[in-house]
């Protein structure tokens, strides 16, 4: 079940004076107090002090933080007893006393809003959200908190940007309001400040250039759903968009899981990082092999470096991963990040497409052999098999289906000893043209003479150590099925 973020969770507290304090407040015992000007009046039946009048006042911020106040004096030697009672001021609708003598909270009182019968509860569609019972609702923060846990799944917002306001009247409340109504019900419309400040046409959203930006807003009712909409609506994901809040000519970020802070006019600058399709459909990008050949992929739906490695995957015919991008000096670095302002420094920008050969390449054109390590002579695949090998996986699983073992039972070695694994597609490149693969695979008796390669698999919270060779399968679904590595045990 989902919680309203307590005041600690908050994005930033707010700074209260004594004058916050004034109003009536509610303690557990179900009396209620009243503020006046900094002077507390007790409420009828606080046992011993009904009749005492205190005064509030701040104190040190350095020395007890912020929002800290007391009340009467401390005990000196050989006077009346102690009247010292500190609070602290969490919200403008909760007060919380620290005292030992009186650790107790109250919450603000707003008699108006207590006596209705009814608060139901609507979103800007009719739609009814909740109906409350009034009588557990002593003010508009503990409604606001209601209406937040039962309007999340819609909003998904924090707390403090739900938004109440009376229906017809148009009243928008704040967590100090009071309200009247005649009617036995009272219908309060659910929304959310940014959805407010865009009903009235508040919100303005310009360009880099100073320039408006236009496009739809309806159904906006977070930061998160307006970056969302402006990526949806420039075609780019939302990390490629960046919203700054200018205002008093300064200019501040804006980032999809913070809360909004309300205004009544609000200009947002709109900035948006150049994806990978819009930088190549300028011919801002070119793309060259290793043998210096410019190459021409379909790149109009790719945003960031993986789309355009995929991309590259599919004009090629190979997986994503058998494709990276080198750049200078000499092609020995490899990009990793995209970085667009790093990379369009200049006016254009080259990278180098590497790629690794497939298993079925290797084979039919660089005439790399498959040969059996202990006899050398070929493993008898065949040749349609040969074709669809793409992966070093692929090889070995292959072979251990011809030689009827698990592929955790098939080594693939090169002519100095250098082992293939599939996570390493690149070693591939280096393999020249000639040369073999020699395969080396495991004998099932020495299991059944109980020599075990067992290897710890870590399923549901269990630590179950099995042998890779013999024992249960299940526990390595989801696994890649290679011999054992010299780093695991």
């Amino acid at each position: 079940m989902h919680r309203p973020p307590q005041e600690s969770e908050r994005r930033e507290k707010r700074a209260f004076a004594i004058r916050d304090l004034d109003g009536s407040w509610l303690c557990p015992q179900g009396l209620v107090h009243t503020i006046e000007t900094g002077v507390l009046r007790w409420g009828a039946g606080k046992q011993g002090t009904s009749t005492e009048l205190l005064t509030f006042r701040s104190d040190r911020q350095d020395k007890h933080g912020p929002n800290h106040f007391s009340v009467g004096q401390r005990k000196r030697k050989g006077s009346t007893p102690s009247t010292l009672r500190r609070c602290i001021l969490r919200s403008s609708c909760t007060l919380q006393w620290t005292s030992p003598r009186m650790a107790e909270t109250w919450q603000r009182f707003r008699p108006n809003v207590a006596i209705a019968k009814t608060v139901t509860l609507v979103i800007a569609d009719g739609t009814v959200v909740k109906s409350i019972n009034a009588s557990s609702i002593t003010n508009v923060e503990k409604l606001r908190s209601t209406a937040w846990m039962h309007a999340i799944t819609r909003f998904s917002c924090p707390l403090e940007d739900v938004s109440l306001t009376v229906d017809p009247t148009g009243q928008v409340l704040n967590d100090e309001s009071d309200f009247f109504s005649s009617e036995e019900t009272i219908t309060l419309k659910v929304s959310t400040n940014l959805a407010d400040l865009i009903a009235c046409n508040g919100l303005h959203l310009v360009s880099s250039g100073e320039s408006s930006f236009d496009m739809s807003l309806s159904g906006v009712f977070t930061l998160r759903q307006l970056f969302a909409s402006v990526a949806h609506h420039t075609r780019r994901p939302i990390s490629f968009v960046s919203l700054f809040q200018l205002a008093n000519g300064t200019r501040e970020e804006m980032l999809p899981h913070h809360g909004f802070v309300t205004r009544e006019t609000l200009q947002v600058e709109v900035c948006l990082r150049a994806t990978v399709a819009e930088i190549w459909s300028s011919n801002r990008l070119i793309l060259v092999d290793t043998h210096g050949q410019q190459m021409q992929p379909d790149l109009s739906t790719a945003h960031t470096l993986d789309d355009l490695r995929a991309g590259i995957g599919r004009h090629t015919m190979r997986p994503s991963r058998f494709v990276r991008f080198l750049v200078a000096p000499e092609n020995t670095l490899e990009l990793k990040q995209w970085d667009t302002a790093r990379l369009l420094q200049t006016e254009k920008v080259t990278l180098t497409v590497q790629l690794a050969p497939t298993i079925a390449e290797l084979i039919g054109r660089h005439d790399v052999q498959i040969t059996s390590g202990l006899s050398g002579n070929p493993i008898p695949l065949d040749a349609d098999i040969h074709s669809k090998l793409v992966s070093i996986q692929d090889l070995r699983e292959a072979i251990a289906s011809h030689y009827h073992v698990r592929a955790t039972g098939v080594q693939l070695l090169l002519a100095l000893g250098k082992q293939l694994w599939d996570s390493e597609p690149f070693d591939l490149c280096d393999i020249p043209t000639g040369e073999t693969i020699s395969v080396f695979v495991r004998d099932l008796g020495l299991c059944k003479q109980g020599q075990h390669d067992e290897m710890t698999f870590h399923n549901n919270g269990y630590n179950d150590r099995v042998c890779i060779h013999c024992g249960p399968t299940h526990f390595m679904e989801g696994r890649t099925q290679e011999p054992k590595r010299r780093f695991e045990w």
